[in-house]
């Protein structure tokens, strides 16, 4: 089936969000470095990333921008991935939740897999 110029220029659109996947973990690896880096009592191996954006942490306003924009960049990513994919994926296996819950059901009809 030949793709027509529409729908290539839509995928190429959706396509465009997809790349986001690729730009929000490098930002949030990013942004925990610079975190560390300003705050030199914090240490990677010891603490929680959290503990860089408890109230009153110095530089929690920066950190929650950039924090916000790797979570709207892993949403946008998201969307795109879904629209990319939906046609010849999601759309051809509506029953994929049962059947992967009836291949890891047990004999009990559990969900639990015992070996």
């Amino acid at each position: 089936m030949a793709i027509t110029k529409s729908k290539e220029t839509n995928l190429k659109g959706w396509a465009k969000l997809m790349l986001c996947g690729i730009l929000s973990p490098i930002l949030y690896v990013m942004t925990v470095a610079l975190g560390g880096f300003l705050r030199p009592d914090y240490s990677h191996k010891s603490q929680f990333i959290s503990e860089l954006i408890v109230i009153d942490a110095p530089n929690k306003n920066m950190l929650d921008a950039l924090f916000g924009l790797y979570n709207l960049l892993t949403i946008a990513f998201g969307v795109g991935l879904t629209h990319t994919v939906q046609g010849p994926i999601l759309m051809s296996n509506r029953n994929a939740p049962t059947t992967l819950y009836s291949t890891t059901s047990n004999k009990h009809g559990n969900g639990v897999v015992s070996p």
